[in-house]
């Protein structure tokens, strides 16, 4: 069981190196590039969150939980709920959190890079 918390924090190190294997698994058993690409950053996200947090609290001191984000993306997908159900009079759930989900993607993966940036030119 320890192995796996290793790998999970190697993986949250590295999101990026995440997408390089899971696109080429995801374009092989689709064959369909949108369709793998989504797939990968779907899961990239998930490495991504620990490891924007652990740049945060490395560069600032800033300590944020796991638990706190995804709390905050609930809050997200329940206003886009709200305003998708007064706009249209139904609510697509799940077309709202894989929107949510992938904004996120391209959320933290440019502050992913920024902080990354910024924690190599502090450390020359």
């Amino acid at each position: 069981m320890k192995w796996i918390a290793q790998l999970f924090a190697m993986l949250s190190l590295m999101p990026f190196v995440v997408f390089g294997i899971v696109y080429p698994i995801a374009y092989g058993l689709t064959r369909r590039r949108p369709l793998a690409f989504k797939r990968a950053a779907d899961v990239t996200t998930f490495f991504l969150f620990p490891s924007v947090m652990a740049l945060c609290n490395r560069l600032w001191g800033w300590n944020m939980s796991f638990a706190f984000s995804l709390w905050a993306l609930a809050g997200i997908v329940g206003v886009l709920a709200i305003i998708s159900w007064r706009m249209r009079g139904d609510i697509r759930l799940l077309k709202i959190v894989s929107s949510v989900w992938r904004g996120s993607f391209l959320l933290l993966s440019v502050s992913y890079i920024v902080l990354m940036t910024i924690a190599i030119v502090l450390l020359l």
